[in-house]
């Protein structure tokens, strides 16, 4: 991984955002296969910071720190993204609708019970994902240090 302490940050984050996004489609790709998408995470991760590493011509301490949250705040859109695709399969609703269903069926304790337990143990793997990657981009700036 190239570090450098001068970015684009307007280029990197682009590329982020486009390495996020190939690893939301993963995490719903996954979970209609009826898995949670920890893998999805990792995806993510590796995607944020090659996208911005490639496009923001390097990547440092602040930029890796942005990328995870990036990928905190994908996690979150992946799994409302993955459960509406599965409304809209089960209940033959077009995307808006289902999406819009998401609050009603909240209501019901089966469903909220099941999409915050989908979503936390998401939240679980994703972190398993990321933690080493930003402990590999301190450990290695101290020793450039």
């Amino acid at each position: 991984m190239e570090k450098t302490g001068r970015v684009n940050w307007i280029t990197g984050i682009v590329g982020a955002l486009v390495g996020v996004a190939i690893g939301v489609a993963a995490w719903v790709g996954i979970y209609q296969l009826g898995y949670i998408a920890g893998i999805a995470g990792f995806i993510m991760m590796i995607c944020s910071i090659k996208g911005f590493e490639l496009l923001g011509g390097g990547i440092n301490i602040p930029a890796m720190i942005l990328c995870v949250v990036i990928d905190l705040v994908a996690v979150y859109f992946a799994h409302r993204l993955a459960v509406t695709v599965n409304i809209m399969q089960e209940l033959d609703y077009g995307f808006g609708q289902s999406y819009r269903y998401i609050p009603f069926l909240m209501e019901y304790s089966e469903f909220s019970t099941a999409y915050y337990k989908d979503l936390a143990m998401g939240y679980g793997l994703t972190a398993i994902a990321i933690v080493p990657s930003v402990i590999n981009m301190f450990k290695g700036k101290k020793r450039n240090e």
